[in-house]
């Protein structure tokens, strides 16, 4: 990758579509062995459960952490993100931005992706996430219009996520990225409790046979696209 640090975040208006999961998996894997880079997570939703996260395993007495993690409300988010950058010390940022109950507006949007320069929005197969997930791809699209304009860059890939193999939703979900015309990760990321119920923030799992089996391929490829 380009030594210039890339700041991603997993994006959407929706809450429960897997966001806070898979910035802290992506960014954790990304941390360990093989791939060793040096990461940083930003935690910027309210309910902070990145953050509560990490406080409860250092009340354990877990002190090996790979990955560091930053509390940020949604004033603070440029700065912090302004300071890690110029630090000049990480390979990737991800921020873990604010969900929101009333929707986003391109100007509330801007403001929290000030910095970004990779959207990665986890698209749910059911027709309530996939109706207000479009309307959020449109309003990052218009976003990014705006940045081109500027001579500034947003990547928008689509990502499903908790693929469930029966439902008939599942193929609707390539037709909306294709259809909105933005990038999309061919890797699809398959609902596995064993994977993704065990939410922690200093072991990568990187040799679980499930983690190797439905994680690691999105990370390789993330590596290669972002």
């Amino acid at each position: 990758m380009d030594k210039a640090t890339k700041i991603i975040s997993f994006a959407n208006m929706k809450g429960g579509v897997g966001k806070s999961m898979l910035t802290v998996k992506t960014a954790l894997l990304l941390a360990s062995e093989p791939y060793n880079y040096t990461v940083a997570v930003i935690d910027a939703d309210a309910q902070g459960t990145i953050v509560k996260r990490r406080k409860l395993e250092e009340s354990k007495g877990i002190k090996d952490f790979k990955l560091e993690i930053y509390q940020s409300s949604f004033d603070d988010v440029k700065q912090i993100t302004r300071e890690l950058y110029s630090s000049e010390k990480y390979d990737y940022i991800f921020i873990d931005i604010p969900r929101s109950t009333t929707g986003y507006d391109a100007e509330t949007l801007s403001k929290i992706l000030v910095f970004t320069e990779t959207v990665i929005v986890p698209l749910l197969a059911s027709e309530s996430e996939l109706t207000s997930s479009i309307e959020f791809i449109k309003i990052l699209k218009s976003l990014q219009e705006a940045k081109e304009k500027k001579g500034l860059v947003l990547n928008i890939f689509g990502l499903a996520n908790k693929k469930r193999a029966s439902l008939k939703m599942n193929d609707k979900v390539g037709q909306i990225i294709k259809g909105l015309k933005i990038d999309r990760f061919d890797t699809e990321i398959r609902e596995v409790p064993t994977v993704f119920n065990n939410f922690n923030t200093n072991d990568s799992e990187y040799n679980n046979e499930k983690v190797q089996t439905y994680l690691v391929p999105f990370i390789n490829e993330f590596v290669e696209k972002v």
